[in-house]
């Protein structure tokens, strides 16, 4: 937690989460492996010789990996003190800045492939149906820019030009339903909303949505509840 409120302001701690990140990531695809040979070692027949065959090369291989990676992640814990980083507990809302549609105008790099398949999502004419509501998720870990792919998205000519309506809103940890829905209502009207009744809100929203192409963005989602 406070490796990610720093990291945007000490290029060392930023270098330092990436360092802790890639090691994770390695570390996460050594223990899959492994869980992979025990699942099919569980379902052959234990013979005499299992004992002799599980120091075989490719077992001394991965002991050496696992310890390699034990090694690293300790050798990168050890500059948690150098750096100042401290344990702490945060609430994610409370320091992060809720996000806009717009972006700063900086080039995006390595993201083109991602945003040409949104894009023909979006734009794709052949699976159109009024009645169909298509939900595409952008996932990953805090950092990764997110944010600002979709924001590259939403502002995509050739998207301003199929959707009638735009609306974005930042929805945070603490999902509130009727905050978010008020959020897209100020979107799409542009004006502020004075409705404090959830079911007007809705049913006004509703009316505004109604017989139009619509393209609305949720972004800084934390929940795991889809519904």
């Amino acid at each position: 937690n406070d490796a990610e409120q720093k990291q945007f302001k000490d290029s060392a701690v930023n270098k330092w989460l990436d360092d802790l990140k890639d090691a994770v990531y390695v570390a996460d695809d050594i223990l899959d492996h492994i869980s992979t040979k025990a699942a099919i070692s569980k379902n052959k027949k234990v013979s005499t010789n299992y004992i002799s065959r599980f120091f075989n090369s490719e077992e001394r291989e991965m002991v050496c990996k696992l310890e390699d990676i034990v090694a690293r992640l300790e050798y990168i814990l050890k500059f948690k003190d150098i750096l100042g980083l401290q344990h702490i507990s945060i609430d994610h809302s409370s320091w992060r800045t809720p996000s806009t549609s717009l972006d700063d105008g900086s080039n995006i790099f390595g993201r083109d492939q991602d945003k040409e398949a949104i894009l023909k999502l979006l734009l794709d004419d052949g699976n159109d149906d009024d009645a169909k509501i298509s939900v595409i998720p952008i996932v990953g870990m805090g950092g990764v820019g997110k944010t600002t792919l979709a924001q590259s998205v939403y502002n995509h000519d050739s998207v301003k030009q199929k959707f009638d309506v735009q609306a974005w809103a930042c929805v945070s940890d603490h999902f509130d339903e009727f905050k978010v829905t008020k959020a897209i209502m100020e979107a799409v009207t542009r004006s502020a909303c004075n409705i404090n009744n959830k079911e007007l809100l809705h049913l006004d929203l509703k009316e505004k949505l109604t017989g139009k192409k619509f393209l609305i963005v949720l972004d800084d989602v934390w929940t795991d509840d889809y519904d």
